[in-house]
């Protein structure tokens, strides 16, 4: 029998019955259909021998995105993804919770913005001269709208002094701005109290008068 298909050309049963290959050679299977292979910095999906997805090897969110993908499709298991990936089995698990929620906006949010925590030279100048004024570094911080603790790390580390010389500056200003009223009451005071001792004993004396020459003689 063979024989007689091999003169007619037909190929053997055993030749016949040998399967074509259903992913590529050099990709990393993950179930029967999908297999994942990286190449020059690229990191390819297929399903069986077709390319489905394609994205930058160094690119975290959008692998995480095609592997919670692939899961939720039913085309791969969270613990073999996990492995093929190298990584552990919660990130997976994680992307997966992530991508049935939000879908693929979840995977490329905006990053939020830092909060600005470097301060200039102006308001370094600015927080010193608030600062020997006797204002403390947290109200030089609402007064500047720093964040106090970013405040003090600049004291802490040297990066905002306070001159000696402006600090006696303002101490001088701000006792002298208290002294004239305390000078200025005080004699008053003293005054006053001095009229009305002299007005009490002039108040107690006899008057008499004072003896001279007789207008007669």
């Amino acid at each position: 029998m063979a024989q007689t298909m091999a003169r007619e050309g037909k190929p053997h049963r055993d030749e016949a019955m040998v399967p074509l290959p259903m992913q590529p050679a050099d990709a990393t299977p993950l179930s029967d259909c999908l297999s994942v292979r990286t190449h020059e910095g690229i990191t390819t999906w297929y399903c069986y021998l077709q390319p489905i997805c394609a994205h930058a090897a160094d690119d975290r969110q959008a692998g995480r995105r095609a592997a919670a993908q692939f899961v939720v499709l039913g085309l791969a298991q969270v613990s073999r993804m996990a492995e093929a990936l190298g990584v552990n089995r919660k990130v997976i698990s994680r992307a997966v919770r992530l991508y049935r929620d939000e879908g693929d906006r979840g995977f490329f949010k905006p990053p939020r913005p830092r909060p600005r925590t470097a301060i200039d030279s102006s308001q370094r100048a600015e927080a010193a001269r608030l600062h020997a004024g006797g204002m403390s570094i947290a109200a030089v911080a609402r007064e500047l709208g720093i964040a106090s603790s970013t405040l003090y790390r600049y004291f802490k580390a040297g990066a905002i002094i306070v001159e000696p010389a402006i600090r006696g500056a303002h101490q001088q200003d701000n006792r002298h701005d208290h002294e004239p009223e305390a000078e200025a009451g005080g004699t008053r005071v003293k005054s006053e109290e001095r009229c009305e001792d002299e007005t009490t004993a002039d108040s107690g004396r006899t008057w008499r008068p004072v003896p001279g020459p007789d207008p007669i003689s």
